[in-house]
């Protein structure tokens, strides 16, 4: 613990030194925004709009303009390379969203992440939904730490923040591009704005890819895999009855085939549980089937919004529909005989979820003294999961396990937070929420069996968080804050794990100090946050049998805490320069029954084969050739998953003005140290690097643009993602080297 401390306050006092370096500037007359300069990011983090730089908390913001300049189309599982500590991923058919240490792999039904995500201030329940393309994007902002008062449950570890573009009423807007690239990878993009009255405009985004050669390679049935098809369309009509009231309707679908996910295969120095199938390559699987999943999704929303003058009321409704199927190998293995004695297998798990939200909110006018907002917030969520396995025998096709699984929450809560001037140029800010969730839980196994008595078939939550600031504006262009805020993380059941107990609720506490500057004449934008977290009960996953199914448990304590440094220069009007890093040190300061997984029969990942328990931990090892085995182990001081000590990005962009258009020059390159997949702290994900690099045209009069662009230009080979399932050391392909070329023309 003394340790802990110690190193916690070298981590504090670095945050002094590198505000003691920036204070020159504290005697500069406060600059004005130049077109020269970093200009000002205007961010909706505490429910109003305020330049990012204002805001007492830590935020890495991504504004259109870099968007647009980046290698390819965004997908949200790529923001990471915007932004250090933002680890994410896959887990089985959902998104794996890890900040600071904090976050979720559990891929199962009707899973939240501890991350919020966000979109077009939607609440996106569903993990899955944390996956998907979009070609309209305005800024995304990513909030570091809990944000429990304002957006509430599940926003442990931060939230993620996506704004589109809104309809414009003064003026009409048209883009359209098709692009190709390897992997006979065909996109087409839409995206058009229309006024169709003074008061009443409408806009159209639509995305399509489609992609010929899979990614993934069975070497057993001579198959591409995750050939990807996704098409996305989103509408909003905007009105704006009188100059005081605002309506909007906003509506998404997107639609995926053949996606990333589930082709999950032997780990390099492992062996499957039939104890003959190894590694055979990076992009390569040997199955008995061809893996798949396929998602779709449908979410509406209505904002009414009107200014009172001293107040301003709004209110949003929204519905969400997901369905998504996945079938995917559960054997790991082409056939018998094998010396595991391992038949061929296939699991099907089809999931539907029905989600509804409404936030009413009220908030003060922008210049008033005191600076408030209150609301109350509704969420209901129904997930049904139906899961089914194939044995595939030599005398034919059995059916085995069979599981059907409904779970519903409810969650009530009601919020408030103020911000006042308390001293010259100092503000005081205080926020409280209270959360109350009720979930019910039901299922049987599709041959007979249902809940036991011991797992409770209702379950109720009632949370308190808060959100306490100080911050001081020493002039226009330096501010300085410390904070203490206490974000939690929602009960839930295993959907997938009938006879699992529900998990409990996670709390965390998080303490951070940091400041916001703008330097020589704002050429430099330099922020920094030290900070530090006590995690309780943080929910864990546990798979038993297949990385598509799974347990949640609680973890007993954790410690966090790290420094994060974000940096943007703008030397001349052509050169831009965004970065940063961050140092993250954490631990799980008490957990005593950890799942520990250790090979048996034969060597694995260097690790000798157990025959017995090992010193300190508990349970029953399974005889067997290849085989690996889950027993409990005291895992006290191993570190979190997916937390890298260090990580850190860097963006150059060049701007080359010539007679015959604009040539723009990207390249980025987000660094991400060594970490854990595992609590158990066997399974590495080594440091690795994510290039990016483009090249890109815009015409002189602005209407034609092409580029050049590739992405995971090093390291293409590297796993996305290790887990221990099917009794044996997994992992997932990552994301190959794309590369290709777009064309494009707007107005």
């Amino acid at each position: 613990m003394n340790k802990i401390i110690n190193d916690t306050s070298r981590v504090f006092v670095l945050s002094i030194a590198v505000a003691a370096l920036a204070s020159p500037a504290y005697a500069q007359t406060a600059a004005q925004s130049n077109a020269d300069g970093v200009g000002d990011i205007i961010v909706t983090a505490q429910k109003r709009a305020e330049n990012v730089q204002d805001v007492p908390i830590a935020i890495t913001a991504v504004d259109s303009a870099r968007l647009e300049n980046t290698a390819a189309s965004l997908n949200t599982t790529n923001l990471q390379q915007f932004v250090p500590g933002l680890v994410q991923g896959r887990a089985g058919a959902a998104g794996a969203t890890f900040l600071r240490g904090v976050g979720s792999e559990a891929g199962i039904a009707g899973t939240e992440s501890p991350v919020a995500t966000y979109l077009d201030g939607i609440y996106l329940g569903v993990n899955a939904l944390g996956v998907f393309e979009l070609n309209n994007i305005d800024q995304i902002s990513v909030l570091k730490g809990p944000q429990g008062t304002l957006f509430g449950r599940n926003a442990t570890g931060g939230a993620i923040q996506i704004i589109t573009k809104n309809p414009n009423l003064d003026s009409a807007e048209v883009r359209a591009e098709i692009g190709y690239g390897n992997y006979e990878t065909k996109t087409t993009r839409f995206y058009g704005s229309v006024p169709i009255t003074s008061n009443l405009a409408a806009n159209v985004s639509l995305l399509y890819k489609d992609r010929d050669k899979g990614t993934v390679f069975n070497r057993f049935t001579g198959n591409d895999l995750q050939a990807e098809n996704i098409f996305t369309a989103q509408g909003k009509i905007l009105w704006q009855p009188t100059d005081d009231t605002r309506v909007l309707l906003n509506v998404i679908h997107t639609n995926g085939k053949d996606l990333p996910g589930v082709n999950y295969f032997v780990q390099k120095g492992a062996v499957s549980q039939d104890g003959r199938t190894r590694y055979i390559g990076p992009r390569a699987i040997d199955a008995h089937v061809d893996s798949d999943f396929s998602a779709k999704a449908t979410i509406g929303a209505l904002t009414v919004s009107h200014d009172f003058g001293g107040a301003q009321l709004s209110n949003t409704v929204s519905r969400t529909i997901y369905k998504n199927r996945s079938f995917n190998d559960q054997s790991m293995t082409t056939g018998a005989p094998n010396p595991g004695g391992i038949t061929p297998s296939s699991g099907n798990l089809d999931t539907e979820i029905r989600e509804v939200s409404n936030e009413l909110q009220l908030q003060s006018a922008d210049e008033a003294a005191l600076k408030w907002v209150a609301g109350l917030f509704y969420f209901h969520d129904k997930t049904d999961t139906h899961l089914s396995t194939l044995s595939y025998r030599p005398t034919g096709i059995v059916p085995g396990f069979g599981l059907d699984s409904q779970m519903k929450t409810d969650s009530y809560s009601g919020f408030g937070q103020a911000t006042y001037e308390v001293l010259p140029s100092t503000n005081l800010t205080g926020g409280i929420r209270y959360t109350r969730d009720d979930k019910s839980f039901s299922g049987r196994n599709v041959f007979g069996g249902t809940i036991p008595a011991s797992v409770p078939r209702d379950i109720s939550f009632k949370k308190l968080t808060w959100r306490l600031a100080v911050d001081h504006q020493f002039n226009d262009d330096l501010m300085a804050y410390v904070s203490y805020n206490r974000g939690f993380r929602a009960g839930t059941y295993s959907p997938l794990s009938l006879a699992n107990p529900p998990a409990r609720p996670e709390t965390l506490d998080a303490y951070e100090v940091g400041f916001k500057s703008d330097l020589f004449d704002r050429k430099l934008r330099l922020n920094t946050a030290a900070f530090y977290y006590n995690y309780a009960d943080l929910q864990l996953r546990k798979n038993v049998g297949s990385p598509l199914q799974g347990q949640t448990l609680n973890a007993a304590k954790a410690k966090i805490y790290g420094l994060d440094v974000d940096i943007e220069a703008r030397p001349s009007r052509d050169l831009r320069i965004m970065g940063g890093f961050e140092i993250l040190k954490s631990e799980y300061s008490s957990f005593p029954s950890g799942p520990a997984n250790f090979p048996v029969g034969v060597a694995q990942l260097g690790m000798n084969p157990i025959t017995a328990p090992p010193a300190g931990c508990t349970g029953t090892v399974r005889a067997g050739f290849g085989h690996s085995n889950t027993v409990s182990c005291d895992l006290t001081g191993n570190d979190l998953i997916n937390a890298p000590r260090f990580s850190a990005s860097i963006g150059v962009e060049y701007t080359l003005p010539t007679s015959i258009g604009d040539f723009a020059f990207s390249v980025g390159d987000k660094y991400t140290g060594k970490s854990y997949a595992t609590p158990d702290n066997f399974q590495i994900l080594e440091a690795y690097h994510y290039v990016t690099a483009s090249v890109s045209w815009t015409s002189t009069d602005g209407h034609f643009f092409g580029k050049i662009w590739g992405t995971n230009l090093t390291q293409p080979d590297r796993p996305a993602q290790l887990a221990f399932g099917l009794n044996t050391y997994e992992f997932l392909p990552s994301e190959p080297r794309f590369y290709g070329i777009t064309l494009g023309f707007k107005y």
